[in-house]
């Protein structure tokens, strides 16, 4: 386990979590100055009481929580090589320096739930107080949390629920995890479809929709569909889904899909794609391919809010992976500490974001 004068060095990441690297994306999908640390000697003295009245990650996060004992934390990320994961990386690591805890120790699923399984087990071995978990799968996670809580090791749930949806419902709290920090996906896909209706309005007749969807097995790609289709339903717009192409989370998988989509179809009127990171993929794919259709997106990464802003995309919703990585994170202290957690998940605003109000998403990744 790294000590605390490795973790202010890492830190330094979380000040340029906007300018991330984007060369491969986020299997959930995937955040700046948002982000950035007010200073590990903000939070340790005398500065602890004005850093608890700014938080830089919403009202569920408190600047100036210290850990009661300095826990061994487990971090089981998705795939750290992803934009969206190394942004909750960075919030995570700053959550651990704000409570005087060992740098939390990371490990890499590299997107595949039997190598995190086997991470799991390691941590388990080793002792480790407590695990943030952001899974590959969310039904594979359940096997893992299951052995986690036989150990009695506490885990709580990042980006991803623990659990198929249709099981437990959207965005449930697992009874083997003590928390859930996520965006709400089904409302981020009821907010992406709000973007569709003046382009129904315009054409006057049903839609011709495809869409680009995220990681198969991860519950955020079936709840954003399930809100993105409610979104739609509601509004009383006239659609039909012709295509739905898996993109994995990626851009480079989002641009071959995309490929394939615009090649079989000649009349597509929009694309609702579930990741900026996709959109970015889709947006070559449709340049080369000498067409222009608009595409309604989650995520508002730096790209992504890029495209909105020139208007290549309608809109995107704003998530922030840096804030889900530190609230996760100071969660577990919080529960290691003996604080009852109760069983709600944790949310954080996920506004819609189109050319009019660009400056209400700060990009974390």
């Amino acid at each position: 386990m790294k000590r605390l004068g490795v973790l202010v060095a890492v830190l330094g990441l979380v000040a340029s979590a906007c300018g991330g690297s984007t060369t491969d994306t986020d299997t959930t999908e995937g955040e700046s100055s948002e982000t950035t640390a007010a200073g590990t000697e903000e939070t340790t003295t005398e500065g602890d009481e004005a850093a608890a009245g700014d938080s830089p990650y919403g009202e569920d996060f408190d600047p100036a929580l210290k850990a009661d004992d300095n826990y061994q934390i487990g971090v089981a990320l998705q795939q750290e090589k992803a934009a969206f994961w190394g942004s909750v990386k960075e919030g995570s690591v700053d959550a651990g320096v704000r409570a005087a805890v060992d740098e939390p120790f990371f490990a890499d699923g590299n997107a595949d739930s039997t190598i995190q399984e086997n991470q799991i087990k390691n941590m388990i071995v080793e002792g480790y107080d407590g695990i943030v978990l952001g899974a590959t799968n969310s039904e594979a996670a359940e096997a893992i949390v299951a052995e986690t809580s036989e150990a009695d090791i506490p885990v709580v749930a990042v980006a991803l629920q623990v659990g198929d949806p249709a099981e437990y419902g959207a965005n449930a709290v697992h009874p083997d995890t003590v928390g859930l920090v996520t965006n709400d996906d089904v409302s981020m896909g009821r907010v992406a479809a709000e973007f569709v209706v003046p382009i129904a309005e315009e054409k006057g007749e049903a839609l011709n929709i495809v869409i680009l969807e995220g990681t198969a097995g991860a519950a955020n790609t079936e709840l954003r569909g399930q809100g993105f289709q409610e979104g739609l339903d509601e509004s009383g717009v006239e659609y039909e889904i012709t295509n739905r192409q898996n993109g994995d989370f990626k851009r480079e998988f989002a641009q071959n899909a995309c490929q394939s989509m615009l090649a079989a179809d000649d009349e597509i009127d929009l694309i609702y794609s579930q990741s900026d990171e996709m959109t970015i993929g889709c947006v070559v794919a449709m340049k080369d391919a000498g067409r222009e259709i608009p595409i309604a997106s989650i995520g508002g990464n730096e790209e992504g809010i890029a495209l909105v802003a020139d208007g290549s995309v309608l809109g995107t919703v704003c998530q922030k992976p840096a804030t889900m990585g530190a609230v996760a994170t100071q969660l577990l202290i919080r529960h290691l500490n003996g604080e009852e957690l109760g069983t709600d998940p944790f949310f954080y605003a996920t506004p819609a974001i189109t050319k009019d109000n660009l400056d209400d998403c700060i990009p974390e990744w």
